[in-house]
């Protein structure tokens, strides 16, 4: 069994390729009730982030400070989309020229998604956004 407090490598990847792009990765472990994932943003302290996990299915979320959930098609770069979204200005929400750039899949309700566990997206934001960076 891996160690939920340590990083998989996909999300050691997704920090490299932010960080070599001049930007921030912090990877948050598991915690009681919450899924490993990555804080991505501008600066050290913050600045534009938002974060980004893996569901039980294998497929990337991204998550804005405005509580507004995205799921990453498996065709398209995580990293990319990362990137991208740190170029562009400090985001409540994602524009939607980017979400049709990527293809992005919005999610506001109680998902069926692993990711949600039967959790609605506000309940996920509060609990995300509270328990780390």
């Amino acid at each position: 069994m891996t160690d939920p407090l340590e990083p998989a490598s996909d999300y050691l990847d997704l920090v490299t390729a932010v960080e070599q792009a001049g930007f921030h990765g912090i990877f948050i472990g598991a915690a009681e009730r919450v899924l490993p994932r990555v804080t991505i943003c501008t600066e050290p302290s913050g600045g534009n982030s938002f974060w980004v996990a893996k569901d039980d299915g294998n497929r990337w979320w991204l998550a804005t400070m405005g509580g507004y959930f995205f799921r990453v098609p498996e065709t398209v770069s995580v990293a990319r989309v990362c990137i991208s979204v740190l170029r562009g200005s400090g985001m409540w929400n994602l524009p939607p020229g980017m979400v049709t750039e990527f293809g992005l899949i919005e999610e506001r309700t109680a998902g069926e998604a692993p990711l949600f566990q039967g959790r609605t997206c506000e309940e996920w934001h509060t609990e995300f956004w509270d328990l780390g960076p």
